[in-house]
């Protein structure tokens, strides 16, 4: 059902989801504030990469819209600004989410051409990490018209992986009323596994 952080590296190319999970893994080690290092990473989990979840988005720009604020897991608030609709077909059925500009790293570089796509699903809490997970998509690709959301690399907040960080909670835009067995699976840690 999953595989390993390790087995993940060595799947093969399609959609260049792997090289997006190497990346991944590569940036939780090298951030000193991550929760993941050499302890650890072996715990990370994600799905075999599955082609029917790289879906191609139908946009509707969001314009003028107001800030909205994300409550987060820490009893704070993150702000945001609903960017654009994205409309797909997933598992036969017409879905959508919102893509949201973060206020917070719109004047970063590293940030500029990343839009934020937190969501719910089915899979939540079966599977995948109970509190909802994360895409990032590209504003470029956004303003262009021409996205593929690809869930293949939807990945955890690092609420996942311990206790102490302010996650934003996905909000009810956001919930889609399918399972979605695709990107990074739920966290177990090696040290919670020995315990039980």
């Amino acid at each position: 059902m999953w595989l390993s952080a390790a087995a993940a590296q060595d799947a093969p190319a399609e959609y260049e989801a792997p090289e997006f999970r190497r990346s991944y893994v590569s940036s939780l080690l090298l951030n000193p504030g991550s929760p993941i290092d050499t302890s650890n990473v072996d715990a990370l989990r994600f799905f075999p990469l599955d082609g029917s979840y790289a879906v191609q988005a139908i946009i509707l720009p969001l314009r003028d819209t107001a800030t909205v604020s994300f409550p987060t897991s820490a009893g704070t608030v993150k702000h945001y600004r609903p960017y654009a609709k994205l409309y797909f077909r997933l598992e036969g059925e017409l879905r959508s989410l919102v893509a949201f500009a973060p206020l917070a790293t719109r004047y970063n570089p590293l940030y500029a051409d990343k839009l934020f796509v937190p969501f719910f699903d089915l899979s939540n809490g079966e599977g995948t990490y109970g509190g909802g997970r994360y895409l990032d998509v590209s504003r470029r690709a956004v303003d262009s018209g021409e996205l593929i959301i690809d869930f293949n690399r939807a990945y955890n907040p690092w609420c996942a992986y311990g206790d102490g960080f302010s996650c934003p909670v996905p909000p009810p835009s956001n919930r889609l009323n399918v399972a979605v067995y695709a990107g990074e699976a739920a966290f177990v840690s090696t040290t919670a596994a020995a315990v039980h």
